[in-house]
Formats: structure tokens, sequence, C-alpha cells
């Protein structure tokens, strides 16, 4: 079972990315929650899920993240646009 914290997580990289993009795979959803989850814990962990909340906390603190978890936020979101991309193709 997915936990809520992987599908906030999910959700706030998703959240920059257009609807039409490809979905990501459970191995990238688990490399992003491996890379954030202490940049969560420390910096959202008031923070309500769902409806967007957590998403926008992250980027509410997207100077203050983790270089891991930034790094893997970038290249979880350029995969997604380089799968996008090719569905257009």
């Amino acid at each position: 079972m997915i936990r809520p914290t992987l599908l906030a997580l999910a959700a706030s990289a998703l959240a920059v990315l257009p609807a039409s993009a490809a979905r990501p795979s459970y191995a990238d959803l688990m490399s992003l929650r491996s890379a954030c989850k202490t940049d969560i814990a420390a910096l959202c962990s008031g923070t309500a899920r769902g409806h967007g909340q957590l998403a926008q906390c992250v980027a509410d603190h997207a100077s203050q993240l983790s270089a891991g978890c930034h790094d893997a936020l970038t290249s979880f979101q350029q995969k997604r646009a380089a799968a996008s991309s090719l569905d257009t193709d």
C-alpha cells in the first residue's frame, strides 16, 4: 500500500507538471520519498495532507530543501517532462 506521505510527495512533484505528462513509476516515487522524507518531516510536519497543501509547503520551502531532495525532485520532473515530450511525438 502506498502511504499518504508518498502520495502527497508525488503530488508535490507533479504540481508543476502538465496534466498530460506520463504517470511516474513506483521506483521513481520511492526514490523521491527516500530523498525527501526528512525534509518534509522537518519543514512541513504540521501541514495537512490533501488539496495540494503539502505541495505548496514544499514549494514554499524550496530554498531550504536538502541537496538530495532538490536533486531528486529535479530528476523526477525531468523524467516526467521527457516522457511527456515522447507522448506528443
